[in-house]
């Protein structure tokens, strides 16, 4: 308990709200219920946020990149890297959302590498639509890359492929930018 206090990390909120229902309540399940839900609430506040960032190369073969910020990118350039972490999922659908919307005229090409996204759920699935409408709208190619196996098939069941199109598809590969 020193340890986990002495951190100050949302273990310690838990921890100590825990304990203070251990006491306080008339049924020790009761106080693990609680435990419970804060720590879903703390989890679900640390996450309702979307991880994208731009890829810029910073050598002439374009073999090492640098991640930048969104807000780095001012004025339309012909290629934008994008990549999207995490989990993806109704908490953070409408941060993803925004952040994409804010680059969707600044690019020819979209290249949107989802290396590290593990799950996403139908609302950032939509996310993730709109701003491939917008795009396209405003005349530019989107490119999803890096996805993994496992995300592969939800994708191939809704209509983002029908949008982006299976050539424009490229399924992850254990080399980096494969």
């Amino acid at each position: 308990m020193k340890r986990i206090s002495k951190v100050g990390s949302p273990d310690a909120v838990v921890m100590w709200i825990t304990f203070g229902a251990t006491v306080l309540m008339p049924e020790l399940d009761w106080a693990i219920y609680m435990g419970i839900a804060i720590s879903i609430m703390l989890y679900l506040k640390d996450t309702n946020t979307a991880p994208v960032k731009i890829l810029v190369p910073f050598d002439e073969e374009g073999s090492r990149f640098s991640e930048r910020e969104i807000t780095s990118v001012k004025k339309r350039i012909n290629i934008l890297i994008i990549q999207i972490e995490g989990n993806l999922y109704f908490g953070s659908a409408v941060d993803l959302g925004n952040k994409l919307e804010a680059l969707s005229d600044k690019a020819d090409v979209f290249i949107i590498r989802m290396k590290t996204v593990s799950t996403i759920d139908i609302t950032a699935l939509g996310a993730i639509e709109q701003f491939i409408n917008r795009a396209q709208e405003a005349g530019s190619n989107v490119i999803l890359c890096g996805v993994e196996t496992g995300l592969n098939a939800m994708l191939l069941n809704s209509k983002l492929i029908e949008q982006v199109g299976i050539e424009n598809m490229f399924i992850s590969k254990d080399e980096i930018f494969a």
